[in-house]
């Protein structure tokens, strides 16, 4: 008997990891995060185990930001960054 996986966009991804579909693009061009190991012209598509690559490793991503103080959704909750003061 052979399971066929269920692949995902990346738009389905992005949903999933509650994170915007470019942002997780992005990350995953500049190398912060790993990318799909299945590609067909145009397209990634990702596996279950893609998916909880991805997850693991977006949360290293943003354990790290934090870390380094540089977190915008921190900055915002805190009023860092404003310009208007």
């Amino acid at each position: 008997m052979r399971i066929v996986e269920r692949l995902q966009t990346i738009g389905e991804v992005a949903k999933e990891l509650q994170i915007d579909r470019w942002r997780l693009a992005y990350l995953i061009e500049r190398g912060t995060l790993p990318d799909a190991t299945v590609k067909v012209p145009g397209r990634r598509l990702f596996a279950p185990t893609d998916v909880t690559a991805l997850k693991t490793a977006l949360e290293q991503y943003k354990r790290g930001k934090r870390a380094l103080g540089d977190d915008p959704e921190q900055q915002q909750s805190n009023g860092a960054g404003r310009t208007d003061r």
